[in-house]
């Protein structure tokens, strides 16, 4: 017996694309029905343990972002959509949901990437099964940067990407775990709050983990920022979309920018204060830098699946 279900969207999400759209075989980007609303409200309300973003959720609202009288002051301001312009969207599957760890992964790769919340499996509406990751879901909801952000636009440039590195995931050969394992590192960081210092630290290591080795102590040129530099801007040619190291800081040359980034990860991993001034300013912010470093792991991830022979010889030279 065939079962099918589908996976609900958690990032807010705006297709540029007729739908619904198959992404890979029999994996459907769709708008949910009334019926697959009602059961995503209801499951929905599972984790609303006053969770700030279920009270205003931002599939049925927008919300605008306006200074308040104090500073550091933000008033924010709820618009209701009609319920024709909600953005429930899912991903259908059949007949089972075994592809979706890879096709998630291969989403998450995306410049506008997808998040994918809890999976609603079964062969009728009498006979509905749930699958989610409490914790991943809980920290999305709580996460306050995410509910400020505006809906993604998702293009088809994008999901083609996605069914290309789904693919390239499963014919990954199994001397490569190590860029697996990268891949469950990134996916690991769904859980943690996206500007911490622990998502921050998750992400360097994420780097390092496809592209450095352990630094011989008695060369200062082996460093794990000097390794990260050279070997970054080696690969960075090759990358599917181009880096554009100003679209995240402020005029800064590519040679002092991870000197900067890495004093950064000191400043974070020994527990000090990491303002972004004085020798840091050019960073911007701390959502620059978290921005920046989950684009370059994108990146690599991507050049990794298409060439991972090479990506593995840049970690061990």
């Amino acid at each position: 017996m065939e079962f099918s279900g589908y996976a609900f969207i958690l990032t807010v999400v705006e297709p540029k694309i007729t739908t619904p759209y198959e992404i890979i075989p029999r994996h459907t980007l769709q708008k949910a029905i009334p019926k697959q609303v009602e059961i995503i409200k209801s499951t929905l309300e599972r984790f609303n343990t006053n969770i700030p973003s279920l009270l205003h959720p931002p599939y049925e609202f927008n919300v605008e972002v306006g200074q308040g009288e104090q500073p550091r002051q933000s008033i924010y301001t709820f618009k209701k959509l009609e319920p024709e312009d909600w953005r429930y969207w899912i991903i259908s599957f059949g007949p089972n949901n075994q592809e979706m760890i890879n096709l998630g992964y291969a989403l998450s790769l995306m410049e506008n990437d997808i998040e994918l919340g809890f999976e609603i499996i079964g062969k009728d509406a009498k006979n509905v099964g749930f699958t989610w990751h409490a914790q991943s879901l809980h920290t999305y909801f709580n996460d306050r940067i995410r509910g400020q952000l505006p809906p993604k636009p998702i293009l088809e440039e994008d999901l083609l990407l996605a069914a290309h590195c789904y693919e390239k995931l499963l014919s990954l050969p199994k001397e490569y775990q190590h860029i697996r394992r990268s891949f469950r590192l990134f996916d690991d960081l769904r859980s943690i709050p996206l500007l911490s210092r622990l998502a921050i630290l998750g992400l360097f290591s994420a780097l390092e983990s496809l592209l450095t080795h352990a630094p011989d102590p008695k060369d200062p040129s082996d460093s794990l920022a000097r390794q990260i530099k050279h070997k970054v801007a080696l690969i960075q040619k090759r990358f599917v979309r181009d880096l554009d190291y100003e679209k995240w800081f402020d005029d800064i040359k590519e040679a002092n920018l991870w000197k900067k980034l890495y004093l950064y990860r000191s400043l974070v991993a020994h527990g000090e204060e990491a303002h972004i001034s004085d020798k840091l300013e050019k960073l911007k912010s701390t959502e620059s830098i978290v921005s920046f470093l989950r684009e370059v792991l994108k990146l690599l991830l991507a050049e990794a699946l298409d060439e991972p022979e090479l990506i593995t010889d840049l970690k061990e030279c």
